[in-house]
């Protein structure tokens, strides 16, 4: 219960919904750990964990404060059916030993107990979940779909540039929309030209950042006019006229370039999609980049140094099946 003014300036007892109460202390705890951590993607994973788990006892009229009462075997199995059907196994693996995380920097007792560790197996066994890959933008691919936009145009321009400098800077859809031109303090990630040669790429925050060191990539010119990151990359500045900020920016209708709007990662995942069809994603630039490169006679190492993987683990992963082409024992006769 809480009072609150009316019309006539006196108090009145007004009904405060439990519910809310609860997501609001839930929401009030999460800056205490959030200040705990450095890692931005770790941030990013104990937040969301934490905004589901705190719908969870929503939906179920639960009263749960995490940070100061530990969740039982009970609780917890019921939250990781809550999660099945709506997430991937682990998307909800995930979710789980974050809470446990959290829960033991409190001093509480950990909540993933052999009994939910065997429940987390049987989701995945019932999920049946295998490595899904996004399918690779090879190079040719690219090649093909580049030489058909209409660069004469201000969209046409930026997207061919979005395309390039995502596949040759084997850039997550989020690392390119968060390119701006001109380092700043508060910048993720930016563009160095390097003359006629290139140009280098500094991701200041990157997904596999542990440490806080960025991840700088090169990107070199390429012989060929039609598919040169660097061509189109000074076509799409020139044609934009924008000096600082994000690189890619919204074209609007009439191709107008609207230097207030600059691109999400949701926004590059469309142009892809609308580029080369609704069987690629965001990250099929970065997985055909791996295939084409190793194709090709890159070696592992540069590879994963482009990618900026801190193994080998990712790029192998994309690049088996061609390695398991080239080096088959069938082909000796």
């Amino acid at each position: 219960m809480a009072k609150k003014k009316n019309n006539k300036g006196t108090n009145e007892i007004v009904k405060v919904d439990s519910q809310v109460t609860v997501q609001d202390a839930l929401l009030q705890k999460k800056v205490e750990i959030l200040e705990a951590t450095q890692n931005q993607h770790t941030k990013k994973t104990y937040q969301n964990a934490l905004n589901v788990f705190s719908q969870f006892c929503i939906d179920n009229q639960f009263e749960i404060d995490i940070f100061t009462q530990s969740i039982d075997e009970k609780t917890l199995t019921d939250f990781i059916a809550y999660l099945q059907g709506k997430y991937k196994y682990k998307t909800i693996e995930t979710y789980v030993y974050a809470l446990n995380t959290l829960q033991a920097e409190k001093g509480l007792k950990k909540p993933v107990t052999e009994i939910v560790k065997k429940f987390l197996l049987r989701v995945k066994k019932f999920q049946n979940e295998m490595p899904k890959q996004a399918k690779a933008i090879t190079y040719s691919d690219l090649c093909n779909v580049v030489s058909k936009i209409d660069t004469s145009t201000n969209k046409g321009k930026r997207d061919k540039a979005i395309l390039l400098v995502g596949f040759f800077g084997c850039l997550r859809r989020s690392e390119i929309a968060n390119l701006e031109i001109l380092d700043t303090k508060q910048s993720k990630g930016f563009l160095t030209v390097d003359g006629q040669d290139g140009f280098y790429i500094t991701l200041k925050q990157h997904k596999t950042d542990k440490d806080g060191t960025p991840a700088v990539k090169y990107v070199s010119a390429q012989r060929n006019p039609l598919i040169c990151p660097l061509l189109a990359l000074q076509d799409w500045l020139k044609a934009c006229n924008v000096c600082t900020g994000k690189l890619f920016i919204t074209v609007r209708k009439g191709d107008h370039v609207d230097c207030d709007a600059p691109l999400t990662d949701k926004t590059i995942y469309r142009i892809i999609k609308g580029r080369f069809g609704d069987d690629y994603s965001g990250h099929s630039l970065r997985v055909g980049f791996a295939v084409s490169a190793r194709d090709l006679g890159a070696d592992m190492e540069s590879i994963q140094k482009q990618g900026a993987w801190k193994s080998a683990t990712m790029p192998t992963r994309y690049t088996q099946q061609s390695d398991l082409k080239k080096n088959n024992a069938t082909s000796v006769f």
